[in-house]
């Protein structure tokens, strides 16, 4: 019931192809009073490109809203969740923000503005079936709206096509729904990809873990497990928790096999692990990654990749997560914070931003230009079979479980580090599972 269903898909292709051809229209300038207001805009400190983009954008909405002027503040010095929670705790918290963070507990906090009633009025112009669909449904709880899609992306493999080509292995497809790529079939490519040293330790990896927590519940998703009851999901609220089930037993057991069993993983022992084997081009596939993994790391990597399907154990599934651009509920020119929050959210605004963005926009009509950055970063594949990777991924997708259920962030940190406990060999696959389900259930039962 969480599989979100692409009505029409291949229409959807043609639609976005169409969308690009065309120029979006500037949003009208709508100055708010003669006496200019000041908002503040909380951004993540990033590399220089990003950050001159920000205030090049907002001199241009100054330009066009003359009676709004926009303040960039930073978390130059400090971790950006850290010094959001600062901001909020001294009584400064911005106006705008959302580059981090699913807002479903700051929803919970009463930090957002409901903004179901500026969507309402702005609906034609907001042109929300621009959006891929897990985005906007991202932006919606409990009927109203609570953000802006900014970035969204799912949770593909990619690969290093350079070790594929060096050793002769066939790359896996872009297509989610060849049958032909499975679990078993990852395995296979991982060992002829796999080169270990006379001690054991890996020289080259076949395949990285990533320890990413947003990414983890993707194992049991493949092998037809889940960690809540599925009422959870359309509720929020966790009635059974099933972290420590058969099928999870079953689904950890293979991810924990393919280090310490099968030996295609990398290892602590082996001096690098998925992100940093992935980007010294010594490990051939990750799993479980966003494009950041290779986007983001632009300026590092130096071989051809390529993005594919996750691999089918009992299903094929990956992770849809969206960043969304929020209104704080204290803001004093609440007015004016939409105003420049519906201008970031923009076709316009998101088609300026593919130029310097790592992550995927979150509009249909901007994927093109984005695709044809990451193809000719990737010198590989073709924007076309990116697309594809890319829309399988949402097809194939489930929305981010820390986007939909109560208390998110607590579980995530009982029930993250026994995976990795886990994955590192430090515990086993029952124990940890065990462990993770029990402090789970203590937790709801105290809350």
């Amino acid at each position: 019931m969480r599989r979100l269903q692409f009505i029409g898909f291949v229409s959807l292709f043609a639609v976005i192809y169409l969308m690009i051809a065309c120029t979006a229209a500037r949003v009208s300038a709508q100055p708010t009073s003669s006496t200019p207001v000041t908002i503040t805009l909380f951004l993540d400190q990033r590399d220089v490109p990003t950050m001159n983009w920000f205030k090049d954008t907002a001199k241009r909405f100054e330009e066009g809203h003359p009676g709004i002027k926009v303040e960039i503040i930073t978390s130059a010095g400090s971790n950006y969740m850290t010094k959001l929670t600062t901001l909020w705790a001294t009584g400064m918290p911005p106006d705008i923000w959302g580059q981090a963070g699913t807002g479903h507990g700051w929803q919970k906090q009463g930090w957002l503005l409901d903004l179901t009633p500026y969507v309402q009025k702005d609906l034609a112009e907001l042109d929300v079936k621009d959006f891929l669909p897990f985005a906007w449904q991202s932006a919606q709880r409990d009927g109203k709206v609570w953000g802006l899609p900014a970035i969204s992306t799912a949770s593909p493999v990619f690969y290093n096509a350079d070790m594929f080509e060096e050793r002769g292995v066939v790359v896996p497809p872009h297509v989610w729904s060849d049958k032909g790529w499975t679990w078993q079939d990852m395995v296979a490519a991982a060992r002829k990809l796999t080169v270990a040293k006379p001690d054991g330790r890996l020289q080259q990896a076949g395949v990285g873990i990533d320890t990413d927590p947003i990414g983890y519940i993707t194992f049991s998703y493949t092998w037809g497990a889940d960690w809540f009851d599925e009422d959870a999901y359309r509720t929020g609220k966790v009635s059974r928790v099933l972290i420590d089930s058969d099928k999870n037993k079953r689904a950890w057991r293979e991810v924990r096999a393919l280090a310490w069993e099968h030996h295609v993983a990398a290892r602590p022992t082996d001096g690098f692990d998925a992100w940093s084997g992935f980007q010294g081009g010594k490990v051939g596939m990750h799993l479980g990654a966003s494009p950041w993994v290779v986007m983001g790391k632009r300026n590092v990597l130096r071989f051809r990749w390529g993005m594919a399907a996750q691999p089918m154990g009992e299903d094929r599934t990956s992770i849809v997560y969206t960043d969304l651009w929020f209104v704080g509920a204290k803001t004093k020119h609440p007015r004016e914070a939409w105003e420049f929050v519906k201008y970031l959210a923009s076709p316009e605004v998101q088609k300026s931003y593919v130029a310097i963005a790592d992550l995927p926009p979150a509009r249909i009509s901007a994927l093109g230009p984005y695709m044809q950055r990451m193809a000719e970063f990737s010198r590989f594949q073709s924007a076309q079979d990116i697309l594809l990777a890319f829309m399988g991924g949402q097809q194939y997708g489930r929305l981010l479980w820390l986007s939909v259920i109560d208390a998110s962030d607590q579980l995530a940190a009982l029930i993250n580090p026994r995976l990795q406990d886990i994955v590192a060999n430090r515990m086993g696959v029952e124990e940890g599972l065990t462990k993770a389900a029990e402090s789970v259930r203590a937790y709801l039962k105290m809350n």
